[in-house]
């Protein structure tokens, strides 16, 4: 029935279900119910006339077997109808049929006679009128007040029962010389006029979802309407007497086995619905109204580890994990009662007594009147979510390589701390730690030496703090330490001391003792700052400071050290606009044969004026643009406009002068330096053997095997390569042998005490004879007085520079020296 028919009909037309069709009632409930039983009573009153049968135990039986029926269909309807499994009007069938089956059982339990009759026939009117009811709106029927009528019948139809029994003598006359009276057919004929309404209710609804249940309940309300309309045409005992006793039995076996299959169904579905959540892997726990567990199903039982037979009849709370407060349940219970429902995060403990998170959902189940009758909770394990949150809150606000919280973390952390401060009015302190040298054993031993290095220090540091102190990793080899309630200043200088001596411990690495240092700025609160913004920025400013100041030291914010920063920043913002706008110029300074006091070269020294007329210094913005990386592009444009602007003189005067070039480290070491330096050369179609490069000794310890790699092909290609400054760094003779290197120049440092320093004139001379020996040119720079020029062409010095023979100047005016 499910599945409705369909009248075939042209496929232009529409398509209609059978159910709705005019002729559909009659086929299903008029044919069976109504036209069969006339046919058969007309064909018994011509056939059997004059047949008599007085049976009254059989009588007796069908009677108690349709009483034995009714009452119990109404005592089931009502159980369904408390569970809610049927609709409202339901209670007008169950009232029905309690009335009838009592009135038919008292009907059932007497000898023919006048009361025989008359309990008879109220149970016909009784059974039409309340059936009829069944028309009224669901929530008319659906009152509370009107859910007592199958008891108040019962009392009613019980005392009716007696009253007629014991007192006959009210009873009004039924039958007259063996044919029924007015009274006995109006009763009947109103209770079946009752019958038929409710039939024509039933099979002239157009609903396919409870089709079959209309048509058995029509057939049910039109057999009884037909047995009390053939009550007319019958007598005690004739053929027509027993044809309309069947109908009714035949109504009440319908309705019985429409209800029992009714019963069948829901509890396949019932079955089916504990079946299904049985299996699903959500967890449901069903308890009554006072919070005793009902049933499990096997995830509930699998998840807390419970057999079921423990927890039937127990309270949910046997898993309480302790986790939550009172209030915590009371909030929960409230919502439940208010609302009806509750959902949340919530923690257990397994029988294991291992506690777990779930996300649990109690739903109430209420009565007709709003009252819980029972709660469903249904709740997942919700462990591995959390563990997922977990690591990716852990990827989120902490450092994959060392644990420690990162820069999210921190900033978030130190906003509440800041908070926390302000309101008790208590000191913090942040500090800004910056590793010195880590770049060096990053490139010399690799990363993987690098990250064991920043994870010992956060080790080192993490040993260094209180429970209520932070230590976060804010990137590369970049920490912050958040110290809360600091009551003496002191108290972070020392610590600060303690840092930066854990720091300079030497940590082993695959057999390398590798040594670093630290710069701190330190930042207090709240006389530094009172935002989270300018605390962070006046610690780094300190921490710079600190750098500035020879590293591996700490320093405290001051106010000067702010505008300082600014100044510096302002600073960086210029020296972009001008390698954008290319507003440098190159002086250049001579470089002076010395056997001859010739003209042989020139260093070329990049100058940066400012639109006010002033000359920044190069140990000003050099140094800034080595850390902001402009270095590079500035270093291109020097090494193209000096080979230019030589190859210039050259042409035009017929010279043959070297230029010599500074090349930071980061230039030389940058990708693709050799190919981009010979692109330069070959643009400016300027020769090789011309062009010096002056590099500086700690270049060549940074990283040997690259740098040999890199020097090499500029050897091959004729380019001259200098070591600048030697004597003040990592002088070594081997390095004298392993790179192809061509000048060595002495340092000023040297030249400037030549005449006045034993010392110094010893390790001039020493420099000059090396280079003798090792046949290299050797250049002496800060020339400034005559002495110190007459030295070092007695002792066969190649050349020199200094402002004795010409100080570094622009191209215009050094022209003049080759005019």
């Amino acid at each position: 029935m499910g599945q409705e028919l369909m009248v075939a009909v042209p496929d232009d037309m529409p398509r209609q279900p059978i159910s709705s069709a005019w002729w559909y009632p009659f086929l299903t409930t008029v044919l069976p119910s109504a036209v069969i039983p006339v046919a058969a009573a007309v064909l018994f009153n011509l056939s059997l006339d004059t047949f008599r049968w007085a049976n009254e135990p059989l009588h007796s039986l069908v009677e108690a077997v349709g009483s034995f029926a009714a009452i119990l269909l109404s005592l089931f309807i009502l159980i369904m109808r408390h569970s809610n499994q049927l609709r409202p009007g339901y209670i007008w069938v169950s009232t029905t049929l309690m009335g009838m089956g009592l009135l038919d059982g008292f009907h059932a339990s007497i000898s023919p006679g006048n009361t025989f009759i008359w309990l008879h026939s109220v149970a016909t009117l009784v059974g039409g009128l309340t059936f009829a009811l069944v028309v009224l709106p669901e929530r008319v029927s659906s009152l509370p007040r009107l859910q007592a009528a199958p008891g108040l019948m019962a009392a009613a139809s019980v005392t009716l029962g007696l009253g007629s029994i014991l007192f006959p003598h009210w009873i009004p006359s039924m039958a007259t010389e063996g044919q029924f009276t007015l009274t006995a057919e109006l009763l009947n004929m109103v209770g079946g006029i009752g019958f038929l309404a409710a039939w024509f209710h039933f099979a002239w609804q157009d609903n396919a979802e409870d089709q079959e249940e209309r048509v058995l309940l029509a057939n049910h309300c039109l057999l009884f309407g037909m047995a009390a309309a053939l009550f007319h045409f019958s007598a005690v005992w004739d053929a027509t007497w027993w044809l309309w006793h069947v109908l009714r039995l035949l109504a009440y076996l319908v309705i019985l086995w429409f209800f029992l299959s009714l019963y069948n169904r829901d509890v396949q579905r019932i079955r089916l619905a504990k079946q299904i959540i049985d299996h699903t892997g959500e967890a449901v726990i069903i308890t009554d109204a006072d919070a005793r567990i009902l049933d499990v199903n096997n995830a509930y039982a699998q998840i807390t580890g419970y057999d079921r037979k423990e927890l039937i009849g127990r309270n949910p709370r046997i898993n309480k994990s302790g986790r939550h407060d009172r209030a915590f349940y009371e909030e929960m219970w409230a919502q439940l009662r208010s609302e009806g429902h509750w959902a949340g995060e919530i923690w257990d403990r397994r029988k294991n007594g291992e506690l777990f998170p779930k996300w649990l959902r109690i739903n109430a189940i209420r009565d007709e009147a709003g009252n819980p009758r029972q709660y469903v909770g249904v709740f997942s394990d919700i462990t591995d979510k959390k563990m997922a949150e977990e690591r990716l809150r852990n990827l989120a606000f902490y450092d994959p390589l060392t644990t420690l919280p990162n820069r999210a973390f921190f900033r978030e952390r130190l906003g509440k701390l800041t908070s926390v401060m302000q309101r008790s009015g208590r000191q913090g302190a942040l500090m800004f730690i910056d590793l010195d040298g880590f770049k060096d054993v990053n490139d010399s031993l690799g990363h993987a030496a690098g990250d064991r290095l920043l994870i010992e220090v956060a080790k080192r540091l993490q040993g260094r703090i209180r429970k209520s102190d932070t230590v976060a990793r804010l990137g590369g080899d970049e920490f912050a330490m958040l110290l809360s309630d600091v009551r003496q200043p002191e108290q972070i200088g020392s610590l600060a001391e303690e840092i930066l001596e854990v720091i300079r411990s030497p940590v082993s690495i695959d057999g390398h003792d590798v040594r670093v240092g630290a710069s701190i700025g330190i930042a207090v609160y709240p006389d530094d700052a009172q935002t989270v913004d300018d605390l962070t920025r006046h610690a780094d400013i300190a921490m710079y400071q600190a750098k500035d100041n020879g590293k591996n030291n700490y320093k405290f914010f001051q106010p000067e050290m702010h505008t300082r920063a600014v100044e510096r920043l302002n600073l960086i913002h210029d020296l972009h606009r001008a390698v954008d706008a290319r507003a440098f110029e190159i002086y250049y300074q001579p470089k002076i044969r010395l056997a001859d006091r010739k003209l042989v070269g020139m260093e070329a020294l990049i100058r940066w004026p400012r639109p006010d007329g002033s000359m920044t210094p190069p140990n000003v913005f050099i140094p800034i643009a080595e850390e902001t990386g402009l270095i590079l592009a500035l270093g291109d444009w020097v090494l193209a406009e000096a080979c230019r602007q030589t190859y210039e003189w050259n042409q035009q005067y017929g010279t043959h002068l070297r230029v010599a070039v500074n090349v930071s480290m980061r230039q030389f070491f940058g990708q693709d330096f050799v190919r981009n330096l010979l692109a330069v050369i070959r643009e400016q179609e300027f020769p090789a053997h011309l062009l010096e490069l002056e590099i500086t000794e700690g270049l060549l310890i940074k990283d040997t095997q690259k740098a040999i790699a890199i020097m090499n092909p500029l050897r091959q290609h004729g380019i001259s390569i200098a070591i600048d400054d030697f004597g003040t760094g990592y002088s070594s003779l081997s390095y004298l042998k392993r790179f192809p290197i061509n000048t060595l120049k002495i340092d000023q440092s040297f030249v400037r005490e030549l005449t006045s320093d034993s010392q110094d004139a010893a390790i001039v001379r020493a420099i000059i004879s090396l280079s003798e020996t090792l046949a290299l040119k050797v250049v002496a720079e800060g020339v400034e007085t005559p002495e110190q020029l007459e030295f070092l062409q007695q002792h066969q010095c190649q050349e020199a520079q200094g402002y004795l023979l010409g100080r570094p100047m622009p191209a215009a005016q050094f022209v003049k020296l080759l005019e």
